[in-house]
């Protein structure tokens, strides 16, 4: 599995990334611009991305605006909703959340600080394929 952290805070980022990395390969981006960038090399490498955690509030582009994009670019792919997309905000505010997934077409969010078991719980509810490393 292909996964992409986006958020602007390096110490979300690290334990994202430090959760998932046994189950795939985890890049990162510091904000929305650089998820897209991120992205759109991904889809033309063809080694798209099967998740993507987005940040919703970070400069240059918010979580939002850089999912909605994410979403336009996947489209023209012919990729429509193939990429799975987990909201991630220490947020409480739900409008901004439902904004999420109105306007960018998330699938899921988590609220920070991330619990490991929730955040695992959400990728099976998603479908995705969890791929463990074998046991030594």
């Amino acid at each position: 599995m292909r996964m992409l952290v986006v958020d602007d805070t390096e110490v979300a980022r690290i334990v994202l990334k430090g959760l998932m990395a046994r189950y795939g390969q985890c890049d990162e981006a510091r904000d929305g611009l650089e998820a897209v960038e991120c992205f759109k090399t991904g889809l033309s490498e063809g080694r798209p991305y099967d998740l993507i955690f987005m940040d919703i509030m970070m400069p240059n582009m918010n979580g939002i605006d850089a999912l909605a994009e994410i979403r336009k670019v996947e489209a023209e792919a012919g990729r429509d909703g193939q990429t799975k997309v987990i909201m991630v905000t220490a947020l409480s505010e739900p409008q901004i959340v439902i904004e999420a997934y109105y306007r960018g077409g998330a699938n899921s969010y988590i609220t920070k600080p991330i619990e490991k078991s929730v955040l695992l719980r959400e990728m099976e509810r998603l479908g995705n394929q969890l791929h463990k490393p074998p046991q030594m």
